[in-house]
């Protein structure tokens, strides 16, 4: 049996008026699509620890999740596969802080624009990702040694893709290409 799974993200969108950026990514299979974000104080700015940050994600006119607290900016919610990513926005509420104040944000709207994060495994690994002539099949192994490819085990030949992803894009490719069936 083959599952049918869409993964996309997003780069990192840095507002220059704000002292935050963030980067959001997403990750659609047959069972549940699966969101998250992470907010990054920008220079000079740290997150505060002392504020009640929250976030919820909506999906379309609805609230679909209630809100949920996170900390240091890392944010993820499993929703119903029957909603599309462009519909999905995450509502968070948070304060960072710089040596002389505060300041909180409150219902930020993190928004997604979907690109295909599979593009540089498929060029490699095969549309199936059963793997090509020079290239090993990667469909279906172990999270484990999906994510020490990524991470602390890199062949050569992945370093600079390697060096793309954050370590939740790393995550997320790693859990969705072991849960599928190997060749």
């Amino acid at each position: 049996m083959i599952s049918t799974a869409i993964l996309t993200f997003v780069a990192a969108v840095t507002l220059s008026d704000l002292p935050y950026s963030y980067e959001t990514y997403s990750v659609l299979d047959s069972d549940a699509l699966e969101v998250g974000a992470t907010i990054k104080p920008q220079s000079g700015w740290k997150w505060n620890t002392k504020y009640p940050s929250k976030f919820k994600v909506r999906v379309g006119d609805m609230e679909e999740t209630g809100w949920q607290t996170f900390t240091n900016g890392a944010m993820s919610a499993s929703l119903n596969s029957k909603h599309k990513i462009k519909n999905v926005v995450i509502v968070a509420s948070f304060s960072v802080c710089n040596d002389t104040a505060c300041k909180v944000f409150k219902d930020q709207e993190l928004r997604f624009d979907s690109k295909n994060a599979l593009k540089p495994c498929i060029t490699c690994h095969g549309k199936d990702l059963n793997g090509k002539k020079k290239t090993p099949a990667i469909r279906g192994l172990s999270f484990e040694d999906l994510y020490a490819s990524m991470t602390t085990i890199v062949p050569d030949k992945m370093k600079k893709v390697s060096s793309r992803l954050t370590a939740q894009e790393k995550t997320a490719i790693s859990k969705y290409i072991s849960k599928l069936e190997k060749p």
